[in-house]
C-alpha cells in the first residue's frame, strides 16, 4: 500500500493511493481499460512493471471516513483483481476482471 501527496494543475493537493495487484505483464492492455470502466474505485495502472490499483482523493475536502471507505473499497477491490490474476492463463474462469488477464 502506498500513499503520496499529488499537486494537480490548478495547485490544488490531491492524495494519491496505490495497492499492488500482479506483474503488469499480467495485465491485457486492451482489457484492461474495458476493466478499468467497470472497477467501482480506483483504477489499474503501472509503475515500475508492476500493475497498481490507484485512487486519488482531495486533500482539502478529505474526511476521516471517506479516506476509511476508500481504503476499505480499494483493499476489497484488490483482492478481487489478485485473484483474478491468480488464475492460470489457460484456464476459462467466470472471476470479475479474470478476461484483463494473461
Amino acid at each position: 500500500f502506498g500513499a503520496r501527496v499529488i499537486e494537480a494543475r490548478d495547485g490544488g493537493a490531491w492524495l494519491a493511493l496505490t495497492v499492488l495487484v500482479c506483474p503488469a505483464a499480467r495485465l491485457d492492455p486492451r482489457r484492461t481499460m474495458i476493466a478499468n470502466s467497470e472497477l467501482s474505485i480506483g483504477g489499474l495502472c503501472i509503475a515500475n512493471s508492476n500493475a497498481l490499483l490507484r485512487q486519488t482523493l482531495p486533500l482539502t475536502a478529505l474526511r476521516v471516513d471517506h479516506l476509511e471507505r476508500t481504503i476499505t473499497g480499494l483493499a476489497a477491490t484488490t483482492a478481487v483483481l489478485q485473484a483474478a490474476a491468480n488464475v492460470p492463463p489457460a484456464t476459462e474462469s467466470d472471476a470479475p476482471f479474470a478476461y484483463a488477464f494473461h
